[in-house]
């Protein structure tokens, strides 16, 4: 419904109507517009507010989260079952795969392999040697 124009006093005259328990029919054939421009003038076609909480209850707590993040900033390579390992009061009811969905999902931590790097030769050491020689100054 978006564009409709309507001056204050016709959207005065709308409330005023309905407030009287007047039928929306009714109130579009005496104000002259359609039954979806008085129900938009009235506010009754908004939607409606979905629940708080929706679905289950998390397991893990912020603070749990928190440590979980701790854990895998300070060893990239710790796994969903070392942790739990390590914090086993906190994380007792909660499965690996609980603590890799807020890895992933909650705290954005996606699981990666490092890059393979080539091992340097003794050439390319050599060679990075001379060149840093040669533009030192």
């Amino acid at each position: 419904m978006v564009g409709i124009t309507t001056n204050v006093g016709e959207r005065a005259r709308v409330v005023a109507l309905r407030e009287e328990g007047v039928e929306m029919n009714e109130i579009a054939a005496r104000v002259g517009r359609g039954r979806a421009t008085v129900i938009h003038i009235l506010g009754d076609n908004q939607v409606p507010t979905p629940k708080a909480s929706l679905g289950a209850k998390k397991k893990t707590s912020k603070r749990t989260d928190t440590l979980i993040r701790r854990s895998v900033i300070k060893n990239p390579f710790v796994t969903s079952i070392e942790i739990k390992k390590e914090y086993p009061e906190l994380l007792k009811d909660v499965s690996e795969r609980t603590v890799r969905h807020r890895l992933h999902r909650d705290l954005n931590l996606r699981a990666h392999r490092a890059a393979r790097k080539p091992t340097l030769t003794k050439a390319m050491k050599r060679k990075r040697l001379e060149f840093c020689a040669k533009y030192k100054d």
